[in-house]
């Protein structure tokens, strides 16, 4: 089946941070980590990379790309995407699990906060390949293992893409905890206002719990696991069969669905909560606004990573808002800046060193901002 059509979208900020990685092999770099949100193009932008790094910096069409993710239907697509957009980059598809994979010279990794892992330290040292470009909206690791890449470049964060319409606003919900029971009342109570979901547990049985807690209710409810036909599900959740899945970080990497309306994304550190919650910032016509949801036992919470239009905590069994009055916030925030802007340099020091915190966060910007502008550190 032909891939569908897209209009390919010049973004200014895909533009910089192509010519960010493409600067860095031009100056000898040898491995480049390109940083960018769940729905930023990540995909389009490293095809761009290597396809100029092939023709434009090393200038040899003889060069071979190859393009390596952990899963295939990442491969996939890829692929349907490099057709899609018209950018006929000739590259080879590469499983991170496969142990005769082909020479390259160039291997863009897809995902590749997993390449620290046994199996991609196979395919670089079979591949042999020279240069290096990995793409990832979370470059960390929970076991704490390093990413072993010469540079690093980031650009923009989710609160900035929401800002400039690239991705869809929000509104966070907090419910008491994140179980089947809590779950399932709490969708069964308002099937209108979460629409179209995904639902994300730990283990199978939780699924399976959560699933039949829904369809008693009316709701249709599908569970994609390892094992079932993962491509029939997702085309019926598509064409609106099925009202809701549920599944076990499967559909963390590469899971593209606009009109999705609500993600549940169940307690869980930094990197996998991104990963999770970034499934619903896809723009859609119809759904200017998109719904999250997580427990108060969360280790991280998404406001961390972008502030929503609206808060909702559910207690005394309503939704209580408590968002700040914008309007008082904004007020706060300007009377900030024009006292810090009639500072000196030398009184900012102080004030600075003083205080515990960056200028950055002295001006109301974002800590997600200054990771950006200073490189990572310890969170």
């Amino acid at each position: 089946m032909s891939a569908v059509k897209k209009v390919y979208e010049d973004r200014p900020f895909q533009g910089r941070l192509i010519g960010k990685a493409v600067d860095h092999f031009k100056a000898g770099v040898k491995s480049v980590l390109m940083k960018s949100p769940t729905g930023s193009g990540k995909t389009c932008m490293g095809l761009k990379t290597v396809e100029q790094l092939k023709h434009d910096v090393l200038n040899d069409r003889k060069i071979k790309i190859g393009w390596c993710a952990m899963r295939t239907h990442l491969l996939k697509q890829a692929q349907a995407d490099n057709e899609a957009l018209g950018l006929n980059v000739q590259f080879v598809p590469i499983s991170m699990f496969d142990k005769n994979p082909p020479k390259v010279d160039i291997l863009a990794v897809d995902e590749c906060q997993h390449d620290a892992a046994a199996s991609m330290v196979h395919i670089h040292k079979a591949t042999k390949c020279k240069w290096i470009l990995g793409l990832s909206a979370t470059p960390y690791r929970t076991d704490k293992v390093g990413l072993c890449f010469q540079k690093q470049i980031s650009d923009v964060g989710i609160h900035q893409l929401i800002r400039e319409g690239y991705l869809s606003n929000y509104e966070h919900f907090t419910i008491q905890d994140f179980d089947p029971r809590t779950v399932g009342e709490h969708f069964l109570m308002d099937p209108k206002r979460w629409g179209k979901s995904v639902v994300y547990f730990r283990t199978e049985e939780e699924c399976r719990e959560l699933q039949d807690i829904l369809i008693d209710g009316g709701i249709t409810c599908d569970v994609v696991t390892g094992k079932t036909d993962r491509d029939t599900q997702l085309l019926k959740f598509q064409e609106g069969e099925t009202q809701v899945v549920v599944n076990m970080l499967l559909l963390t990497e590469g899971f593209d669905s606009p009109d999705l309306k609500t993600v549940f994304v169940r307690d869980s550190s930094m990197g996998p909560t991104i990963q999770m919650g970034g499934r619903v910032f896809r723009t859609h016509k119809t759904l200017p606004m998109k719904n999250m949801v997580q427990s108060k036992n969360t280790k991280y919470p998404f406001q961390r990573e972008a502030g929503p239009k609206n808060q909702y905590l559910w207690q005394s069994n309503q939704w209580r808002s408590i968002q700040v009055n914008e309007n008082l916030d904004q007020i706060a925030q300007k009377s900030a800046q024009a006292l810090l802007a009639a500072m000196d340099s030398a009184k900012m020091q102080q004030l600075v060193k003083a205080s515990g915190y960056s200028k950055e966060q002295q001006m109301g910007i974002s800590e997600e901002d200054s990771w950006y502008r200073r490189g990572p550190r310890r969170r």
